[in-house]
């Protein structure tokens, strides 16, 4: 009798563990950057658990120190976090094998949470709105079912990996189911207790999928109240919202408070308002790309995210996500929305909803309106793809009233039996269509789970770097670069070594973001193929050209000639302030049988002869300045090109300047960047050879990977002498000091702040000022240190310093950061790349650098603490009182 009575959450159940089949035999190959985020947010709050810090705010473990804040620590990572705590303590396990169990686990209970979710919130809405019952189970589990297998459930959490988006859409239907409720009657108490924890679960899930919710349910609710206004603006209906809204604010508020409070620390969401152009209202997106909807090939989006290439835009406008819905979804959906009838009192339901998933889809469409309405609110607001959550939830809706009109249609031909046999063929039916995506395709492999190897987390290629980790294992502690940056934020669980990058930029200081990005991936990337010895390239400062054989007007190259002949080209280069080595580089692409030869200081430097097929080649010019004054370099280019056909052009691509030292090794040092690991895999170098030097220099490398040393890492700097650099954006000024060729920053370091701790340099005076001191004797001897303690938001250091002044760190900047030098508290400055620097005296110190809780998180937790005391004894007492009732009866 209990499985009859049940038998809609039993097969929603089956459902939703079909939908999770590939976590039970590992980790998918497809999974992307989400997911592995969140596995390494899991294992930071789990490390946090471990030092008696349940909810980190800052940590060090990975990059140079991030802002950790509630936004990254959300819900589903919090709730992992203490999951693979708990494991730990009971079995000897790895980190790396536990946090992939916890990751698979919570995919699983994700998706059933989904499934059973929405069906709770279709039987819902049914039962308040009709007295006929006979719909609800067969209908609710076809909607349920369309809602597990669509995008929202694989498109996020399959393609994405996102747990925490996946989290959030768990208690959006139950929330909607609420506000449906809520237009109808006064809400029961039951029903206050609920909506609060689903909206507060939302919000602490992921606030971007919370503003979807709010905004799906004011949608539905303006149009609910134009249909049918006197019954929906009654204001006892909206009294009983009010004490839900109460307890969901003060659930959240450990979350809200910094979330609201710190939304200027938000780097990433910043950065990209300010990047964002102007649209025009006019905008619209082409209509061919209501296709993807149906095109069954969008939903390997996010292997080919080029909508010109065939990929999806509407889902891969990010790379990540797939906007396939299937076609026995939409025309479920349809059907209902067009011919619901009249008589059944679940019809202006039907049309408030059909109205409100219309409402999105032109959102998605009109790229205007959609970015200069909601832009304000948030950058992300103004992609398309994600305005897919909410449509495809207000589509799963409509296959609710769909599935009704369908059941209704069948009791009227067949039996009621049959007629729930034909409703759950039609849950099957989309069930086989997205099992049919993932196993019989093109792309089928991509799904498949694996496991590493050597290591649950060695899938998706990553295990091509393991012998490059296997030494790192042994080696002493330092930051690690991977490159290319691969999507797996897990790798230092394999190697126990920190990371030079962040989980996700969003929290990054501008000036720390700016200069990693820069330095860490760009800068390094193109430097190993092309030599490590001359590894600071900047763009070639070119003064003045002159040839006696001009080049055509319409050519877009530094210099091309297409006659046969003899030319003569002379180049002016402007050189900085100092003494160095450098080499002009020019790519060049000559014809059969030219000749070039190149000069310098009227001496030959170089010479270069084509065969009779003609290549691409670096015309490498290798200049010496030994005059500190000397501002330029002269080079003439003399070419002789005897071929009738084919054409030779000097700088084929972006010319540079390559300058000789130690610059580079310096700018990654300054950031603790001690191992640099090539996933060759991925890194091919142009030129067929990986490069070595004295100061980055390669200690292993095999067919897959290689993997450097940088010799003069250190996280702590005590220069020489400090300035203070003042403009506008002081990280662009940084970045044209720490490329100049004699850059030191134990010679030199920089401050953004402070005045009063040494002389200030400009755009205007700084090659003037501190050339000069570049030029000087390095310190010879490094500053000792030792770290004697190291936890998720305080690390420690005693440090033997030589004299007073400042010492940098390499950990990133913060308001909230509170500097203790031998107990008294000092000032943290804003320093060069979104570094710190605080005072140290000469001799041995002890520094102490922690996160300061401020009061509105202390205030927050308190709050929600006392909350859900609150409410648990409000559970409590209500079941008591039930129990009561019973007995009496």
């Amino acid at each position: 009798m209990g499985l009859r009575q049940n038998w809609g959450w039993f097969i929603v159940t089956t459902f939703s563990l079909l939908a999770s089949w590939h976590y039970f035999f590992g980790t998918p190959h497809v999974l992307g950057l989400d997911y592995f985020i969140h596995l390494a947010q899991a294992d930071i709050i789990k490390n946090a658990i471990a030092d008696g810090i349940p909810i980190p705010a800052y940590h060090y473990l990975h990059g140079a120190g991030t802002t950790f804040i509630r936004y990254q620590g959300m819900l589903i990572a919090q709730m992992m976090g203490w999951c693979c705590y708990i494991l730990q303590i009971f079995i000897n396990v790895s980190d790396t094998t536990v946090i992939m169990f916890v990751g698979r686990l919570f995919g699983i209970l994700l998706n059933l949470g989904a499934g059973l979710s929405f069906y709770w919130a279709a039987k819902k809405i049914i039962e308040v709105h009709s007295e006929d019952k006979k719909a609800m189970d067969s209908a609710a589990i076809v909607a349920a079912c369309a809602y597990i297998f669509g995008w929202s459930r694989w498109g996020v959490v399959l393609h994405v990996g996102s747990l925490q988006r996946a989290g959030a859409l768990i208690f959006f239907p139950i929330a909607f189911a609420i506000v449906v409720i809520l237009l109808r009657r006064s809400l029961k108490k039951n029903e206050q207790v609920i909506m609060a924890i689903a909206t507060s679960c939302c919000l602490m899930c992921h606030p971007g999928s919370f503003i979807y919710l709010v905004i799906t349910c004011i949608m539905y609710a303006s149009i609910s109240t134009i249909i049918n206004p006197f019954e929906c603006l009654q204001w006892k209906k909206w009294r009983s919202l009010i004490c839900p809204a109460i307890i969901s604010l003060c659930l959240a508020a450990w979350f809200i408070f910094p979330l609201v409070l710190e939304k200027e620390y938000y780097g990433m969401m910043r950065r990209q308002q300010q990047a964002q152009q102007n649209v025009s209202w006019s905008e619209v997106l082409p209509s061919k790309y209501m296709l993807e909807f149906v095109d069954r090939d969008n939903w390997f989006s996010n292997l080919n995210a080029d909508a010109e290439n065939g990929g999806s835009f509407l889902g891969g406008f990010g790379g990540v996500n797939s906007a396939y819905f299937g076609i026995t979804v939409i025309l479920i959906a349809i059907f209902g929305s067009v011919i619901f009838p009249r008589s059944n009192p679940l019809k202006k339901v039907s049309v408030a909803i059909s109205i409100t998933t219309i409402i999105i889809a032109i959102i998605i469409f009109w790229k205007g309106f959609r970015h200069n309405v909601f832009h304000v609110i948030g950058h992300h607001l103004t992609l398309p793809f994600y305005w897919l959550e909410p449509f495809y939830f207000c589509m799963c809706m409509c296959v609710l009233f769909g599935s009704i009109v369908i059941f209704e249609k069948l009791c009227k031909i067949v039996n009621t039996r049959l007629a729930k046999g034909i409703m759950f063929t039609i849950a099957i039916i989309i069930c086989l269509d997205f099992f049919t995506l993932v196993a019989i395709n093109k792309a089928a492999k991509m799904y498949t789970p694996r496991q590493g190897k050597q290591d649950p987390l060695g899938i998706s290629g990553n295990n091509n770097v393991f012998d490059a980790y296997n030494v790192l294992k042994n080696a002493r502690q330092g930051r690690v670069l991977d490159l290319p940056k691969l999507l797996f934020n897990c790798n230092r669980l394999y190697h126990k070594h920190p990371d030079v990058f962040a989980e996700e930029p969003n929290t990054d200081w501008t000036e720390a973001k700016y200069y990693s990005d820069q330095v860490a991936q760009q800068e390094v990337m193109k430097a190993i193929p092309f030599s490590l010895e001359y590894s600071n390239h900047c763009p070639l400062p070119l003064d003045e050209i002159e040839c006696n054989v001009p080049k055509p007007n319409d050519s877009k190259y530094l210099w091309e000639m297409k006659q046969q002949g003899n030319a003569n080209l002379s180049l002016k280069i402007h050189l900085p302030a100092g003494k160095f080595s450098c080499w002009i580089v020019l790519p060049t692409l000559l014809s059969p049988q030219t000749q070039i030869e190149t000069f310098y200081q009227n001496k030959s430097v170089s010479k270069v002869k084509a065969d009779i097929k003609g290549y691409n080649y670096y015309l490498i010019i290798p200049v010496e300045k030994k005059n500190v004054a000397a501002e330029f370099a002269e080079i003439v280019i003399k070419i002789q090109k005897k071929a009738l056909s084919g054409k030779v052009i000097v700088g084929v691509q972006k010319p540079f300047i390559a300058y000789n030292g130690n610059s580079l090794a310096h700018r990654l040092a300054i950031l603790d960047v001690r191992y640099i690991v090539l996933n060759l895999r991925y890194f091919k170098p142009a030129t067929g050879r990986i490069t070595n030097s004295a100061t980055i220099r390669r200690i292993h490398q095999s067919h897959t990977s290689a993997l450097y040393e940088n010799t003069l890492s250190s996280p702590i700097i005590i220069p020489q002498r400090v300035m203070v650099i003042k403009a506008q954006k002081p990280w662009k000024l940084f970045e044209k000091i720490s490329h100049h060729p004699n850059f030191n920053p134990n010679i030199v370091s920089f401050c953004y702040e402070g005045k009063e701790i040494g002389d200030i340099v400009t755009d205007e005076n700084w090659e003037t000022k501190l050339v000069p001191f570049f030029l000087g004797d390095a310190p010879k001897n490094k500053t000792n240190y030792k770290v004697i303690h190291d936890n998720i938001e305080s690390i420690t250091y005693e440090v033997n310093s030589q004299q007073d002044g400042l010492m940098f760190l390499s950990l990133h900047y913060h308001p909230n950061l509170v500097a203790q030098v031998n107990g008294k508290t000092t000032k943290v400055y804003l320093a060069q790349a979104g570094t710190i620097a605080v005072n140290v005296p000469a001799g041995s110190s002890k520094i102490t650098i922690k996160y300061q809780h401020p009061w509105y998180d202390k205030l927050g937790k308190l709050i929600s603490l006392l909350t859900v005391l609150i409410l648990i004894i409000y559970i409590v007492w209500q079941m008591i009182k039930v129990k009561r009732s019973r007995n009496e009866v």
